[in-house]
Formats: structure tokens, C-alpha cells, sequence
């Protein structure tokens, strides 16, 4: 129990030696006390009813009036008959002494008598007690509306405070001047009780005190709350601004002393963080009364603190004019410091947008640096090789430029730095010609050969066939090596992951790739002409088709599961056992990424070709978890995926005698070289073959059918080098890291947009599950029908690896997590996975879609 319950508790056990007490309260003011004193409402009792308390030890017994004094004196008599009274307290509620004529009086005589207590008076008594001064108890005591609970609350506080805050402690519950006056500004709920309480002017001293700013008593409440409001906001933007403050807001008074302007500080930070939508309104009408949108104030003065929301979107601006001035560096201090802040919290969307910002100018010092290592480069394609596929290497601008793409594909609204994506997209194509013409031509010097590098054609005898254990081989059509690198990060905890580059077959299509992934295609593979078609032959057989490609491995390999990624993802555990059941080796065919690239939507392409990879990674822990210890992962070639090529970047068929035509190739016999192409015969390849291939050196096209952003065939590092990636699971399978399950909250019913934020924590069920054990990495998706349609692009107050969609969340800590979907379906949900074995640690309900609502 309180302080002052304890104090009245010890007057009353005083006045109980004489067992009798008649307590007489005519204003009532002790009603409180008593049924906290015997456990019940006093105004409810029935009338003549006994109760009783406990008091030191001893029980005690109680009555309260209820209009009748002789049905009291009736209810005890039996109690003060005897030679000893038993302990009794009377109270009278609402009742005043009547000194000569009482029915009480015997008892009064005999016993004890309040009659003339007041709640101030034992206010006083017990704050002394306490410690309290007689200065700061006459102000604290001076209110004509004081209530039992006030002075519980006095009673409670330590004696040393200074005088101003202690009514306003009592009012908004709290001892902290930055908390009180923050409570005050968001919300005029407790003005009434701040008049009632004589407590305005303790309010106005305060913060003169603590401000420095002077209320004039008069001023009512309200127009004193607009005031200060608009002084603290203006003080904190205008202390953080890095030039002359605008003469509209030189004339409002501010805090200047040091002090004062921490304290200011202090105020604004509660503000926002224990009211943000009461901060939102102020701050928003104070930018609207002052026209600061439109003060020109330069985007790089603005300082390091986002008091108004148009200082977020000014800087947002002010970057879209660094990156395509080519200054990344600077765009990357500016969104370190603002990318992240109130206002840019709040809204996922605009987190998005300074997430594009920020993979803007990481892709852009990546351009910067593959460009000047290229200029010192080898003149031998294996260091090229090896400078595109090496940790941290040029591949990474390649993935950086893929995610960016696939994120502005996915926001809800236009790319406010619109004119910067074009300049970093112009740049990264500028990028693309400079390797991809360095590259052919130290390929043609050294005779189309790459000593030292694994052939696509060996990887089945090197890499499948040697197993003595069933083996899933993923034959990926389209994925290139940034692809395989960030699948191998998804993979990560499974077991032995191991990513090498492999360089294609040329030329570098469906064709030719998925055919020298084949048996046999290391020692016979060639590529022919047959009756007027482009045909593959590998140890006599023609495999110009994908029913030809799987009649021959299927004679190769008794018992062969061949299954598409789409059906093995929405396959029960128990069926897909079922069908592996005594197979030595699983085929796993995805076409999704190049059916995208070659569809006619490249927007469409690049929302939805990331979930490509989550989908391969799902898949491969599905084969894990039902026994799989070795899976090897190839594809058939890579691609190039950038701007829409203009008619500068095409050229002429080479006439001839013309097999096939793609963007990236002619094949044929005879025809010439256009300018920036560069001719190869079949012999110089490795075929034994009259034809002849024709290849642009640089990143332009032919004048051919198909995408104009999406093209392979080519002789570019992003079309020949392709991942390798080999992943042994250990015989006890992979084990889950996580040991904890997740809540997730904050999804809607309905989703009308690509984008929407859900809120994820680790579930507490027990006090274990609270202790900080450390931070824990899920990977939460969209999912619908087995399949992932969408993936975390975003979080606040975790941390995010876009390059496998885990964030990581601390105990007892919510993240904010921006969910991207990327495939349209009629329903999702969200599931939050364990990133090693894909267990499923929480879940949301099903959310219907409907996009454009």
C-alpha cells in the first residue's frame, strides 16, 4: 500500500487504544482511505453491516453511517456491552458532530473523536513527516479542489524536488519535467484539471525556468500551448540549421542558453517518441503557418534532425542531384544520417524510396571502381574471369543494379529520385560496354579459350555423376553468377556450399547451355546444323529440343525423378518422399527467369525475377529435409538486363547465310562482320561444324526479335560466366538455428499495393524468453500455394540483409518490416522462416489481394 494509507494506518492504531473510535466526515474527503482500509466500497456497504480490518495484527471492527445514527448505536452494542470494549471504528460519512445531543456520545466520550480531521491537515502532517519544507508544502497544499488521490501522490514523491513540478507530477503522473511538458503540449485533456488545480502558473514557471521562455499569467492555456509549440519547434530546427536562420523565424522566441536548449532537446525527443501522431499535427501546422516548405532553404544546410517533414523530402531531392552529379559518396553521408529518422520511419514508403537512394550510390561507387580496374586489367580472359567472380568482385555490380531494379519496379509510387536512376542506369550501361568489349577482345586474343576455369560441358562428369549418394541437379535456365552468389547466401547453415564460376558454351543460349549440362557433352558436344536447324549432337544423338535433351539423360540414368520447381514447391514432404523413394538422381528444371526476361513486360520481369532465387533456395532445403545430401546447381547461361536499347545500340543481320538470329548473336555461314561485332568460326570453338557465329563485342544488340532490355547470347562476362554451386548436407541433416518462435502483427485484411509494413518480435511465453539472449535472423516472405511471391525489402529497428531478406530482431524489441510482393496472386501470407531449414516460426492469416483498389 501507499505512503500515506501507511500514515493514516499508524494515526488511527493511536487512537485505537481507547478500542473506540467515532470518525466523523462531513466533506467525505477519507472515503478512499476507509475502503482501502477494509477492502470495499464504504458507499456500498449495507446499512447496519459489520466489517472488519486488520490493524497491526489485531482485527478490528467497522460500521458505517447510512442515515440512521440508532441503527448504529443497535448494530454495536453487543460489541461495547462488556467490561472491555472490542476494537470498533465508526465512521461517519458525510456527517457533522453534534456536540450535546448525539446518540453517539457515550461513545465518543469513552473512546476517541474525529471531528475536526481534514484531508489537508493530514496532508501536511505526513508530508512534514516526509521531509517536505513548509514553503513547498503551502504551495502544494494551496488548491481549493484537492483530492485524497493528490495527496497520495505528494506523499509518494521524495522530499528534495524543486517547487514548480509537484502538482503537475500529481496531474500527468509522471516526475520527469521533459515528460510533463511533452504530455502537456500533445494533448489539452488535462487543462480543465490544471485550472481546477491552480497548477497553470507552476506550469508557465516552469518553463521560464527551464526554458527560458515567459508566459504572461493571463494567457489561457490553449493559446500558451500554440506558443511554446512553435518556440520549441522552431528553437530545435533553427539550433540544427548550418546557415542564417530566415527572418520569419528570427522573431519567435527561442531558448538560447545552453541549458535551455538541451532541455528543449529533451522535450522534442519525447515528443516524438511517446507521441508521435500528437508531434505529426504540430509539426505539420507549424511548417504550414511559417511556409517553411518554401523558405528556399538549401537542402544541405538543413542540419542532422528532421524537426519537419519537408526537411526529409528536401534531402531526398538534394540527393537526386549528387548521384547524377556522380557524388555517391556524399549521397551516402546524407542518407547514413537522414535515411533513417522520424519521419522516414514512419512510412515504409518513404523508406523505400531512401533505400533506392542508398543502392544508388552503393551502385554507383561499384561502377566507379569496376571502370578503373578494368583500365589496369589483365590482358588474359582468365583474370577477367577471375575479377568478375572473386569475393567483393565486378559481379556485384551487376546483383546491386538487379536488386535496385527490382526495388523500383515494386514501389507503390514513382521514384522520387527519377532523374537519378536515370543517370546511374546510363552509367551502369556505359559500364556494361566498356567490359563487355575488354572482355571479347582479350577472349579473341587468347583464341576463345580460358585456361584454368571449369567448362559447362564438364560439369556433369565432374560434378553430378561422381556421387555415390542420390543427387538433386537444378539445371536453372537464365540465372547468372550474381544470382548464384546470392543464392548461395540463402543457402547458408545447410552444410558445405561451395559457388565456382563455370564458363558456357558459345553461343550463349537455352540450346546450346542446357544441352553441355548433359552426360557425355565433355567429351562430344557440338553444335550443328541439321536439316536447315540449329541442333546440338553429344555422342550421336541430335538434342535440338527439350523433349530430345530428356529422353537422352533419361537413358543415361535408370530411375531419374524429373521434377519443375513450380511442382516440387507445392508438393507435401510426405508425396515428394514418396516420388524420390529409390531414385539415384533428381532433376529439378526453373525457367521462370529467362520466361520473364523474354515476356513482354520488363517491369513485370523485374518485380518478380529475385523470387526466383528465394524459390530455388526453398526448393533446396526441401530436398534436404527429405534426405538429400548432395545437390548440384547450374544454369544453362547468364544474361544481360539493362536499359531499353535505342536504335544507336542495334545493328544489321550480317546477311549470309542466316540458322538463327538472336540479340546477341547471328549464327550462320559466311556473312560479314558490322562494325562492332567480332566473327568466330565453329572450329575455333571447338566444334566440329562449317558454322559460323557473329557476336556484338560490346552490350549492343542485333536488329532481331525479342526484349530490347533483356538479351544473352553474347560473349559478355554477365552472359558467359555462370554459378556452379555444389551443397553437401550432412547425413543428420540441418539443424534449425532457431529455438523461438515469432509474432507477427500489424497485416491487413486486404492489400491493395505491392508494398505494405507488418510488424515481427520474438514471441515471449516465459520469462526465459525474455532474457536477451542475443539477436535472431529469420527471413519472412510472402507466400501463396507453396510458392514465395514477395520477400522483406526493408526494416527498421532490425537489422536487414537485402542480399537474403533475413533481418535480425533483438529480444523484447518490434521490427517494422516492408513486405515487397512481386508476383500477383489472389491471396498471400506472411510467413516468417527459419533461414537454415525453412521451418515455419510464425505466420499471419490469409490477406486477400487486390491490386489497384
Amino acid at each position: 500500500m501507499h505512503p500515506f494509507h501507511e500514515y493514516q494506518k499508524k494515526q488511527l492504531a493511536e487512537k485505537l487504544k481507547r478500542r473506540v473510535l467515532v470518525w466523523y466526515d462531513p466533506r467525505n474527503e477519507f472515503q478512499p482511505f476507509i475502503s482501502e482500509l477494509i477492502e470495499r466500497d464504504v458507499t456500498q456497504l449495507p446499512p447496519g453491516e459489520l466489517a472488519t480490518f486488520q490493524l497491526d495484527g489485531n482485527s478490528v471492527h467497522f460500521i458505517a453511517y447510512a442515515g440512521s445514527y440508532f441503527e448504529i448505536r443497535f448494530a454495536v452494542d453487543q460489541l461495547t456491552s462488556g467490561p472491555q470494549p472490542e476494537p470498533l471504528v465508526i465512521y461517519m460519512q458525510g456527517e457533522s458532530r453534534q456536540k450535546t445531543s448525539s446518540v453517539l456520545m457515550e461513545f465518543e466520550e469513552g473512546g476517541e473523536c474525529y471531528y475536526e480531521l481534514s484531508l489537508k491537515r493530514q496532508a501536511r502532517n505526513a508530508l512534514k513527516e516526509k521531509g517536505f519544507d513548509d514553503g513547498h508544502i503551502d504551495e502544494l497544499l494551496n488548491v481549493e479542489a484537492l483530492t485524497y488521490e493528490d495527496v497520495v501522490k505528494f506523499v509518494g514523491q521524495s522530499g528534495t524536488t524543486s517547487v514548480q513540478p509537484s502538482m503537475l507530477q500529481v496531474i500527468f503522473g509522471v516526475s520527469q519535467n521533459d515528460k510533463i511538458v511533452a504530455s502537456w503540449l500533445a494533448s489539452s485533456g488535462k487543462d480543465a484539471e490544471i485550472s481546477e488545480k491552480s497548477a497553470s502558473q507552476g506550469l508557465y514557471k516552469l518553463i521560464e525556468t527551464r526554458l527560458g521562455i515567459t508566459t504572461a499569467p493571463e494567457l489561457p492555456i490553449h493559446e500558451a500551448r500554440k506558443k511554446i509549440c512553435r518556440s520549441l519547434l522552431v528553437g530545435e530546427f533553427s539550433n540544427d540549421l548550418q546557415c542564417t536562420v530566415p527572418p520569419t523565424l528570427a522573431m519567435i522566441d527561442v531558448p538560447q542558453e545552453q541549458d535551455k536548449v538541451a532541455f528543449l532537446k529533451l522535450v522534442i525527443q519525447t515528443l516524438r517518441k511517446d507521441h508521435p501522431e500528437e508531434y505529426i499535427a504540430m509539426a505539420d501546422s507549424v511548417q504550414a503557418e511559417l511556409n517553411l516548405d518554401t523558405a528556399a532553404i538549401p537542402a544541405e544546410c538543413l542540419g542532422s534532425i528532421d524537426t519537419f517533414r519537408f526537411e526529409e523530402q528536401a534531402l531526398l531531392r538534394y540527393c537526386d542531384s549528387l548521384i547524377i552529379n556522380g557524388n555517391y559518396a556524399e549521397t551516402l553521408r546524407v542518407e547514413t544520417e537522414r535515411g533513417s529518422s522520424f519521419w522516414v520511419d514512419r512510412q515504409m514508403d518513404r523508406k523505400a524510396q531512401w533505400r533506392a537512394c542508398k543502392m544508388m550510390a552503393d551502385l554507383g561507387i561499384s561502377i566507379q571502381k569496376v571502370i578503373s580496374e578494368m583500365n589496369s586489367a589483365s590482358s588474359k580472359p582468365e583474370k577477367w574471369v577471375s575479377a568478375y567472380s572473386s569475393k567483393q568482385g565486378w559481379f556485384c555490380m551487376d546483383q546491386q543494379h538487379r536488386q535496385l531494379e527490382a526495388l523500383v519496379a515494386k514501389l507503390e509510387d514513382e521514384p522520387v529520385l527519377h532523374q537519378a536512376l536515370s543517370a546511374i542506369e546510363q552509367a551502369y550501361d556505359n559500364a556494361l560496354q566498356v567490359m563487355s568489349s575488354g572482355f571479347t577482345k582479350v577472349l579473341q586474343e587468347a583464341q576463345w579459350q580460358i585456361p584454368g576455369t571449369v567448362r559447362q560441358s564438364d560439369i556433369y562428369e565432374k560434378f553430378v555423376a561422381p556421387s555415390n549418394v542420390p543427387v538433386a541437379y537444378f539445371l536453372v535456365d537464365a540465372m547468372r553468377y550474381e544470382m548464384g552468389d546470392e543464392l548461395v547466401k540463402q543457402l547458408e547453415g545447410m552444410g558445405e556450399v561451395t559457388l565456382r564460376p563455370a564458363i558456357v558454351s558459345l553461343p550463349s543460349i537455352t540450346k546450346v547451355g542446357m544441352a553441355a549440362l548433359l552426360p557425355e557433352a565433355s567429351s562430344s558436344l557440338d553444335v550443328i546444323v541439321d536439316k536447315d536447324k540449329l541442333s546440338i549432337r553429344i555422342a550421336g544423338s541430335l538434342l535440338g529440343d527439350l523433349p530430345a535433351r530428356r529422353k537422352f539423360i533419361k537413358a543415361r540414368q535408370q530411375q531419374l525423378v524429373e521434377l519443375e520447381l513450380d511442382e516440387l514447391l507445392q508438393m507435401n514432404s510426405k508425396k515428394l518422399q514418396g516420388k524420390l523413394a529409390g531414385s539415384p538422381m533428381i532433376v529439378v528444371r526453373s525457367q521462370e527467369i529467362d520466361s520473364l526476361g523474354e515476356g513482354t513486360s520488363d517491369f513485370l520481369a523485374r518485380q518478380v525475377m529475385d523470387t526466383v532465387i528465394g524459390n530455388v533456395a526453398r526448393a533446396v532445403r526441401k530436398l534436404a529435409s527429405c534426405g538429400i545430401e548432395q545437390i548440384v546447381l547450374a544454369a544453362d547461361h547468364g544474361h544481360l538486363f539493362s536499359r531499353e536499347k535505342g536504335d544507336d545500340m542495334k545493328t544489321d543481320s550480317p546477311g549470309g547465310k542466316t540458322i538463327e538470329l538472336h540479340r546477341r548473336c547471328w549464327i550462320g555461314q559466311g556473312g560479314s562482320s558490322p562494325q562492332g561485332t567480332v566473327k568466330v568460326s565453329g572450329n575455333e570453338l571447338g566444334y566440329d561444324s562449317p558454322l559460323d557465329f557473329i557476336f556484338p563485342s560490346g552490350s549492343g544488340v542485333f536488329k532481331a526479335g525479342g526484349s530490347l532490355s533483356y538479351h544473352h547470347g553474347g560473349t559478355s562476362l554477365q552472359e558467359m560466366v555462370i554459378p556452379l554451386i555444389t551443397v553437401r548436407v550432412p547425413p543428420s541433416g540441418v539443424k534449425s538455428s532457431a529455438q523461438r518462435s515469432i509474432v507477427v502483427s500489424g497485416v491487413p485484411e486486404l492489400l491493395a499495393t505491392r508494398t505494405m509494413g507488418i510488424t515481427i518480435e520474438i514471441a515471449t511465453t516465459n520469462l526465459l524468453d525474455m532474457i536477451d539472449t542475443g539477436p535472431m535472423t529469420v527471413r519472412p516472405v510472402l507466400v501463396c500455394g507453396g510458392k514465395q511471391v514477395g520477400k522483406a525489402g526493408l526494416a527498421v529497428h532490425g537489422e536487414f540483409d537485402s542480399s537474403t531478406g533475413c533481418v535480425a530482431i533483438k529480444p523484447n524489441e518490434k521490427v517494422m518490416v516492408g513486405m515487397l510482393l512481386s508476383e500477383e496472386s489472389e491471396t498471400v501470407q506472411v510467413v516468417v522462416l527459419d533461414p537454415q531449414t525453412d521451418a515455419v516460426l510464425g505466420q499471419s492469416g490469409v490477406i486477400e489481394v487486390k491490386l489497384g483498389m
